[in-house]
């Protein structure tokens, strides 16, 4: 099958929206204006045109990012400000969004307006006209000013393929009355000065049919003209509805970094940048740019403390990785260190966006796997070590332990080849919960010894059993190692499996979270129980932190040994 590209796309503009339509998102979405402000600078960076940075100021967030940010320079980066057309029937000198744009002194403004009938008939409650007249009056007010103006056509896409509320196919006079009118408004905002109009997907119901379609009309009729995109995910098509506006004539594309958005969200820069450019050949950015699209993914995950989706294209920790043993084989390397056949189960060199290739094990893996994976963390196993560890660990790898903690992965080779310090020893441990007057009280008893020297006893409460088990377990190992007290455990995630074969009873999987002067390391525990689970994630921990981060412990250690000698 082949699909033939159009020969020359020409610039497309760039519109990052992240700090306007990805903050739509529930749940909280925030950042500090440190974090936002060096957003902008990476944006600015990677050759982005646009940073629409607020709905005119209509919250503090957006009001401080304005005043931070129109203290700063930029490159090619132009900062924009939303906002809606003025109101039916009043005057636009006196409309507050548009007065909000102008004060925010940027040199871009966005117009949002109406493009459906039955949205100025319904939603706006005023005629047609008026509507054309609204959209020309703050179009050319904000012209007047000095200001680039784009416009955003809401609902375009569902005016122009006859649907109207719920995504609902309307009646054929209907329809037709719709597509009229948004020519209509295509045409009253180019004769106002608009210097782009936008086509908004804005339920997010339309298909890449739809969109190449509606394209390759725009620009036949409209040449010369800049005409953009901006796509809602409710489908799931949002960046692929994006690509078919570029490759049928769109010059200008809306974006969010990770797709965050109101409802399922936006196009996703880090998945469209990277499809167009790698696979379609349309350079939307330098390759120096494009390497640094994980990394920048990454840190807005981070900035917004939300998880990076592992499995995200292009920029995923595991985008680039390979479970199954069969998969995992070409990426393997031979006795003279060069890989078989590199890239056969990948879409592009992972380099080229800034990513790495991880080869990881699961229930999925074999021996293969396992020796891969452990050459790349440094502790290269045989064939025979790694069907040993397979059997040892079969239970981590059932409950997929290592998918999500390397540092319990280097433990557990360690102890296969023989190159591991147990640094202590557990004995007994026992937590109990009870009720006592209403109140539920959680106690722990554990019982470790460390190079020879007497066993420790201790007793912790805590707020819960695996609290308090961490409390105690934490107490006594700092008889042994005070350092100990240094390491901040950042708390626990627990999940419960029912993997077994027999499934006699679910497996509980614990992730455990530790920092230390700046570093940070997970590890993760299984069992049946979930005190045990958590228990072996803390051992994994504390022992990374005694072998590898805190190589004073050496010295420690040392000491400890020699006293116990003498």
């Amino acid at each position: 099958m082949s699909i033939v590209l159009p020969q020359s796309v020409g610039e497309v503009k760039l519109f990052d929206t992240t700090f306007r339509d990805g903050f739509q998102q529930g749940g909280d979405m925030q950042m500090s204006d440190d974090d936002a402000l060096k957003t902008l600078r990476r944006l600015d960076e990677m050759g982005v045109h646009y940073a629409e940075i607020a709905f005119g100021g209509a919250h503090k967030f957006g009001a401080d990012l304005i005043q931070a940010a129109s203290k700063l320079s930029f490159g090619q980066l132009k900062l924009a400000v939303f906002g809606r057309t003025r109101k039916a029937k009043t005057a636009v000198k006196d409309h507050p969004d548009i007065q909000k744009i102008l004060a925010a002194e940027v040199p871009v403004g966005v117009l949002v307006c109406k493009s459906r009938l039955v949205d100025v008939l319904k939603s706006l409650q005023t005629w047609p006209e008026e509507n054309l007249a609204m959209i020309a009056d703050s179009v050319q007010y904000l012209k007047s000013a000095g200001l680039e103006v784009i416009l955003d056509l809401e609902h375009s896409m569902d005016a122009v393929c006859g649907r109207g509320g719920y995504g609902e196919k309307i009646s054929e006079d209907d329809a037709r009355l719709n597509l009229s009118y948004f020519w209509e408004v295509v045409d009253r905002g180019l004769v106002a000065g608009a210097d782009s109009i936008v086509i908004c997907d804005t339920t997010g119901g339309a298909s890449p049919e739809e969109v190449a379609e509606l394209f390759d009309r725009l620009t036949s009729d409209y040449p010369g003209v800049e005409f953009g995109f901006h796509g809602h995910n409710d489908n799931d098509l949002a960046t692929a509805n994006s690509r078919a506006a570029i490759l049928h004539g769109a010059r200008q594309i809306h974006l969010v970094i990770n797709g965050h958005g109101e409802r399922c969200g936006n196009s996703n820069a880090c998945s469209l940048i990277p499809r167009l450019q790698l696979k379609d050949g349309i350079p939307l950015v330098t390759l120096e740019a494009l390497q640094q699209i994980t990394s920048l993914s990454r840190a807005t995950a981070n900035a917004l403390n939300r998880d990076p989706s592992d499995r995200a294209p292009f920029v995923g920790n595991f985008a680039f990785g390979t479970m199954a043993g069969m998969h995992a084989a070409p990426e393997a390397e031979d006795s003279s260190g060069v890989r078989r056949n590199p890239g056969e189960y990948f879409q592009c060199q992972p380099e080229a966006v800034g990513n790495t290739p991880f080869i990881g094990v699961n229930r999925q893996s074999g021996a293969s796997n396992i020796m891969a994976f452990s050459k790349a963390v440094g502790v290269p196993l045989n064939g025979a070590q790694a069907k040993e560890f397979g059997k040892r660990f079969k239970e981590i790898i059932e409950a997929g332990g290592f998918e999500i903690s390397r540092t319990s992965f280097i433990l557990a080779c360690r102890q296969v080849c023989g190159d591991h310090q147990e640094f202590f020893q557990i004995g007994d441990f026992e937590v109990t919960s009870t009720c006592v007057s209403g109140l539920l009280r959680n106690k722990a008893e554990i019982r470790v010894s460390a190079n020879g020297q007497p066993e420790e006893h201790i007793v912790a409460n805590g707020d819960g059993p695996v609290d308090a088990l961490a409390k105690a377990f934490c107490k006594a190992l700092g008889q042994f190692y005070p350092a100990i007290k240094q390491v901040h455990l950042g708390g626990f995630n627990l999940l419960a499996l029912n993997v077994k074969e027999q499934e006699t009873g679910a497996l509980v999987r614990v992730l455990a979270e530790f920092t230390c002067n700046g570093c940070s390391w997970e590890t993760v525990g299984v069992s049946t129980n979930s005190n045990e689970a958590a228990l072996k994630a803390l051992i994994d921990g504390y022992r990374w932190f005694l072998q590898e981060i805190a190589p004073q412990f050496k010295k420690e250690v040392a000491e400890t040994t020699a006293k116990t000698a003498g």
